[in-house]
């Protein structure tokens, strides 16, 4: 029976952050259903606008959901039992918009969502635009690691590495983002908020790892 030595490689890297990821959510509310989608159209055309304002193009502003559902509200009658009273419909819009990092343009931009009708809520992240290469990068890291550690094994145990028998990679999924987060409310002023991007962000580093583990034939 052939000699076999298995082992697990780790892939480490830290990347700077070089993309800024705003995902924006618009909320509308109405009795009438046609009125609800017609706010809701308005608030979604606002954003746009004061977007386009800023030198964005139109189609750099991704959908990502458009939920509408109706709502109720618990109430007792005159007679004190419980019972749902609908109250209107809601509509609930979820969009996306990245740009290059750069913290005087989105302080911009958080200046721009306070002065439009929208009331938009906000979370900033900050990931990488080229997260291909990275995953490259943090399989040939995992790979050394395990070459590395294997080659030590084989010379404890007085023999040499052969040829892979084996590769189990897994399904991972790496998360492409700094722990750094900007949040900001519809019921708030991005006054603050803007003046803390003029003075400069410096988001964490995105600290990634990846497993593969590797059978190597021993001679």
């Amino acid at each position: 029976m052939d000699r076999t030595v298995t082992v697990r490689g780790t892939g480490r890297l830290s990347l700077k952050p070089d993309t800024i990821e705003a995902s924006i959510n618009l909320n509308s509310r109405h009795k009438e259903y046609s009125e609800a989608m017609r706010l809701a159209s308005a608030r979604a055309n606002a954003l746009a606008e004061a977007l386009l304002a800023l030198g964005f193009e139109k189609d750099e502003l991704k959908t990502g959901f458009l939920n509408v559902h109706t709502e109720y509200e618990g109430c007792h009658d005159e007679r004190g039992n419980y019972r749902q009273v609908f109250v209107g419909y809601a509509c609930g819009q979820s969009m996306t918009l990245r740009f290059p990092f750069d913290t005087e343009r989105l302080s911009r931009v958080l200046a721009a969502m306070s002065a439009c009708d929208s009331e938009p809520e906000l979370n900033i992240a900050f990931t990488v635009r080229d997260r291909g290469s990275a995953t490259d990068a943090l399989l040939e890291s995992a790979a050394k690691d395990a070459e590395h550690r294997a080659r030590v094994l084989a010379k404890a145990l007085g023999a040499e590495l052969g040829r892979i028998m084996a590769v189990d990679h897994g399904v991972q999924n790496p998360v492409f983002y700094s722990p750094t987060r900007v949040n900001a409310s519809a019921k708030m002023t991005f006054g603050e908020e803007a003046a803390c991007m003029d003075m400069g962000v410096s988001p964490e580093n995105i600290e990634l790892t990846e497993n593969a583990s590797f059978i190597w034939e021993l001679r």
